[in-house]
């Protein structure tokens, strides 16, 4: 099954974006136009069910979007290569490129692109993207330079539209390596969710002596699990399912299947799941899970993953990974953190509810980054932390992944 990507942006851009990429096994891109970059989140809130990811066009659409992404995402980078191929056209039209107002780009990009073309930057002006800047304020950046005959390098359509009959205008458009590298980054994460969601998954239900594999509560949670029931060696209920069946069973592990049934005949249940590359480590971690489950009184269900990682969620429903309401011990007890961590990561998110990184998290916390990361994993299985793409950098190595806290 293919994966399907939506790709985000002008019309004049997205077609050759697509055709770039067209050719990528597994993937199938879908163009979503905009005539206005303000459009794009009314877009993907609106299809976001009909993709698994999203390609954007450029940065610019991506910041304003990336508080509305519910899928992997990331965007095509505008490089220092990309404003040499604009230099060039600019020099083979016979413009001065010793005086160019430039918009999106990063002061060091620019810097390095101009000295590598061998171009003066004294006189250069650089209107750096911060989130929050609208269109009309780089517009107006680039008009006061009208009067001194400057040459505009715009990465957005609405203002390279708003300007180009008033002066020397060019609109950066992403190279295809750039698109490429975008495009199999976005399909490597896809790959790994999917990869994920076919781990193997067992649960053992611990309850009374008259719960049986033909009572309907474990029928329907079967059923909801896309699972196999079967008894286990040590007389627990098994359920034999996969990440991805659980996971929508259980509404992203916002509720507790076949327990929250039991729990309307006032029974007390157990359930553990584990889940892992084969049916011995899943049902290794079920174990540990089921244990986990049973030192709580009221009913339980725990999953063990991996690496020693165990989330907890009871008969109730938990309130939505994403209201902002929800109580920090039941994120707590959810994610296997500390009241006080979750607690001190809700104020920060909502003083500052924009993506971060796993160093904002680690400066925040007053942690190693190796703490923070394990954090910030926790919180993503919980679903109180979701990847909503790359942090751009100036500095060597690879961007910092960006995620939207849910808390």
């Amino acid at each position: 099954m293919k994966a399907v990507i939506g790709v985000v942006g002008p019309l004049d851009l997205i077609t050759p974006v697509i055709s770039a990429v067209s050719e990528l096994p597994g993937t199938k891109f879908v163009p979503y136009p905009y005539t206005h970059e303000s459009g794009a989140p009314d877009i993907i809130t609106a299809a976001a069910a009909e993709v698994d990811g999203w390609l954007f066009t450029g940065l610019i659409p991506y910041f304003i979007s990336r508080e509305h992404l519910t899928r992997p995402a990331t965007y095509a980078e505008y490089s220092g290569s990309t404003l040499l191929t604009a230099l060039i056209q600019l020099l083979r039209a016979g413009h001065d490129v010793t005086r160019l107002s430039i918009d999106s780009l990063s002061g060091h990009s620019v810097a390095e692109a101009l000295r590598e073309a061998d171009v003066p930057t004294s006189t250069t002006r650089v209107l750096e993207y911060k989130p929050g800047v609208t269109s009309d304020e780089i517009i107006r950046f680039h008009r006061e330079a009208k009067s001194e005959s400057y040459v505009v390098i715009t990465c957005i359509s609405s203002v390279y539209e708003a300007l180009r009959d008033e002066m020397t205008c060019i609109r950066l458009a992403p190279s295809l390596d750039a698109v490429r590298i975008a495009a199999n980054e976005l399909l490597l994460v896809l790959t790994n969710q999917v990869n994920e969601d076919s781990h193997v998954v067992i649960g053992l239900l611990s309850a009374g002596p008259q719960l049986s594999l033909d009572h309907p509560a474990v029928m329907a949670g079967a059923a909801a699990l896309s699972g196999v029931l079967a008894t286990a060696a040590t007389g627990e209920i098994l359920l034999v399912t996969n990440r991805a069946g659980l996971h929508r069973a259980s509404r992203n592990l916002t509720t507790a299947p076949i327990i929250d049934q039991l729990a309307q005949e006032d029974q007390v249940a157990h359930i553990g799941f584990g889940t892992g590359n084969s049916a011995i480590e899943a049902e290794r971690l079920a174990y540990h899970a089921l244990a986990r489950a049973k030192a709580h009184e009221q009913s339980t269900a725990v999953v063990s993953y991996r690496h020693e990682m165990d989330l907890t969620f009871g008969t109730r429903p938990i309130p939505d990974a994403d209201a902002s309401d929800a109580g920090a011990g039941v994120a707590a007890a959810r994610a296997g953190l500390s009241v006080s961590n979750i607690q001190r990561l809700q104020r920060f998110s909502r003083a500052a509810p924009g993506p971060c990184t796993t160093r904002d998290i680690a400066e925040h916390l007053d942690v190693q980054m190796r703490t923070a990361r394990r954090i910030v994993h926790r919180l993503e299985l919980a679903g109180y932390a979701v990847r909503t793409g790359k942090q751009p950098t100036e500095a060597a190595g690879r961007p910092l992944t960006l995620y939207q806290l849910r808390l």
